[in-house]
């Protein structure tokens, strides 16, 4: 951890959740000898231990904690920070997810520090650009006409019989050719020209490979020719669209283990080059190697090198298939090590599709604003609005079981969009908003924004509305239920659903009926059925009439089952 200013005995007491071995002591309010203690709080992490890619508090926040005399803390103080810190009896590191909430407003001056020199220092990487590549890939030296013994090798890839297409016959007839004085050819070269022009297939890819794995220990001898053959063996993948079967695979990841042991290094593609490392890093994701993948992307960042969007995505999308829905606060921590450094490569490139896969990760609304700060340094930011804004809206209106704090958030998030669209708002985004803030219970929201589009161009709309409404059960949602809540849901009944009673469909007018909490409403809705059924259509008259007993209605009962008789 970073250095603090604490007092010794608050940083004693400020250790907690590194490991849940806590002892109790015999008299919880003494120290014991033994040196057992109880379950000390930890000091919040330093911004350096911390692994969260695109949270970065805005001044108002920092001002805000700075000026809290009491229990600052950033983020409410939620234990969602994904950080690395040390257990308190073994000093060995562990991920946890911790809190930013120091224990006092001592010293928060200099630790938020590092938050004000990442936002200085916060500049793009250099993007890896697709002609990079041209500075390995070269075409094969060999002159085809002046070596006729090349004609083996494309009717040896036409047929593809496994009898015949294997390491070992590619190796004894490129033997062949290198020990012929007169035509002077390099085993590299052959393998070049074999890859350019012959390999279509997996089964002659992975033959290749493992061709070219058995040079390695006794004809290839530089480091920049085993980055080049590679670069030739994904190039052809690529070219081709060759699938990559577990043989063609396995060959490549045996390959690339020969070149680390042929030339003694940990790890040979980090020093390849980036366009290189970038082609390698894609076959390590298509083929679902998530741990190799992030040391590929750490290796780039740290070369100030940005891989493409393309790829991004794909990996984003490889932590989703691997690690799955984030149900708990441990799932989100395992999502958040795979991508702990990438917020320089967040900064450079920003997609609709990465900003989908980021919403996602979002725990608190000051998350949704951090990730907002990076799409606006984006140049597709139009696009991820267009696109991402649905889903944003649907993101904040579930972040807590506080209807009133979501109703604020989504405020503040409308507020935004009408600073970048311009008012009025679309009625598509428009009517994302008014869904949220009816399964929040909102709806003064709902009435006002349904004041600003057409309303009587979506009577079916309405029993949307309401069906959003009851789904606040089922996210365990704290709706209002003050008078006043009461009154502006009984005015969008009065205002809204009644007068469009008879255009709304069967499902709807079932929701309108479950709705109709008083006597008032209860008859609109009864006047409503009488006319429906009087036209010969599917009228809800019994449910109306068990509702009524409910409610104690005598009117309304004999109303129901005087038409019900007829």
């Amino acid at each position: 951890m970073g250095s603090r200013i604490f007092s010794p005995r608050r940083l004693y007491s400020a250790l907690s959740e590194l490991k849940t071995e806590t002892v109790i002591p015999k008299n919880p309010n003494k120290r014991t000898r033994d040196g057992s203690f109880r379950k000390f709080k930890r000091v919040a992490p330093a911004i350096g231990d911390s692994m969260h890619p695109f949270y970065s508090p805005n001044i108002m926040e920092r001002a805000i904690l700075c000026a809290s005399e009491i229990k600052p803390e950033l983020l409410d103080g939620q234990p969602i920070v994904p950080a690395v810190i040390k257990q308190l009896k073994t000093l060995e590191p562990a991920l946890v997810n911790t809190r930013w909430q120091p224990q006092s407003t001592q010293g928060l001056n200099d630790w938020l520090e590092p938050f004000r020199k990442m936002r200085r220092k916060s500049s793009p990487l250099k993007l890896i650009e697709n002609h990079e590549i041209d500075n390995v890939i070269r075409p094969s030296r060999i002159d085809s006409g002046r070596i006729p013994e090349l004609r083996k090798f494309a009717l040896m890839f036409e047929k593809e019989d496994a009898g015949i297409l294997s390491a070992s016959t590619i190796g004894s007839l490129i033997d062949r050719l290198a020990a012929d004085q007169e035509k002077a050819v390099f085993s590299e070269e052959v393998f070049l020209y074999i890859l350019q022009h012959y390999c279509k297939s997996s089964q002659g890819i992975a033959s290749v490979v493992d061709s070219i794995t058995e040079f390695l220990h006794k004809d290839i001898d530089d480091l920049k020719t085993a980055e080049t053959l590679l670069a030739h063996v994904l190039m052809a993948l690529r070219r081709n669209s060759i699938p990559l079967t577990p043989r063609a695979t396995s060959a490549i990841l045996k390959l690339i283990d020969s070149v680390s042991t042929r030339f003694h290094r940990p790890f040979c593609v980090v020093d390849f080059s980036p366009a290189v490392v970038q082609m390698t890093t894609e076959f390590y994701v298509d083929s679902g190697f998530l741990k190799e993948s992030k040391v590929l992307f750490t290796d780039m960042v740290n070369k100030e090198r940005c891989p493409s969007a393309q790829l991004v995505e794909k990996y984003l999308g490889l932590i989703e298939s691997v690690c799955g829905i984030s149900t708990s606060d441990n799932d989100f921590l395992k999502k958040f090590v795979y991508i702990s450094n990438f917020r320089p490569i967040f900064q450079t490139t920003m997609t609709p599709r990465i900003t989908e896969f980021l919403v996602s990760y979002c725990r608190h609304f000051d998350e949704i604003l951090s990730l907002l700060v990076l799409v606006d340094h984006s140049k597709v930011k139009k696009q991820i609005w267009d696109l991402v804004l649905p889903q944003m809206i649907r993101r904040v209106s579930l972040l807590t079981k506080d209807s009133a704090k979501n109703c604020c958030h989504l405020t503040v998030l409308y507020q935004k969009a009408s600073r970048f669209y311009g008012m009025p708002l679309s009625t598509k985004v428009n009517k994302a908003f008014i869904i949220q803030y009816a399964v929040n219970g909102n709806f003064a929201m709902v009435a006002r924004l349904l004041s600003i589009i057409d309303s009587n161009a979506f009577p079916s709309f309405y029993a949307s509305v309401l069906a959003a409404y009851d789904q606040s059960s089922a996210f365990s949602m704290e709706v209002p239920s003050s008078g006043a809540a009461l009154k502006n849901k009984h005015q969008f009944m009065t205002s809204m659903i009644i007068p469009h009673y008879t255009e709304i469909s069967f499902v709807g007018r079932q929701l309108a009926l479950k709705h109709a909490d008083t006597e008032e409403l209860l008859e609109q809705v009864l006047k409503a059925e009488i006319a429906i059924k009087g036209r010969g259509g599917k009228s809800l008259l019994p449910q109306v009439s068990l509702k009524a007993q409910d409610c104690k209605s005598n009117y309304i009962i004999t109303e129901a089952e005087k038409c019900l008789q007829h």
